[in-house]
């Protein structure tokens, strides 16, 4: 996603130029919105996700009472 061509995001900020790291982070990033969106198919064993799922949200609920 990152394109590896372009200067290193170190040496932008090295040489002051944060506001071109901040467009390239911005982009990156809107790449890997689509890239990561949630309405994307899941592949592999069913049973298995829902499985990881169920256990996820039994983590996370103790967690949201605290909060």
């Amino acid at each position: 996603m990152y394109d590896s061509d372009g200067p290193e995001l170190a040496e932008l900020l090295d040489s002051g130029q944060t506001a071109s790291v901040i467009r390239l982070l911005m982009t990156w990033l809107q790449q890997a919105k689509v890239y990561l969106a949630e309405d994307q198919p899941v592949s592999g064993n069913v049973d298995t996700v829902l499985q990881l799922m169920s256990e996820h949200q039994a983590r996370l609920h103790p967690l949201c009472a605290v909060a």
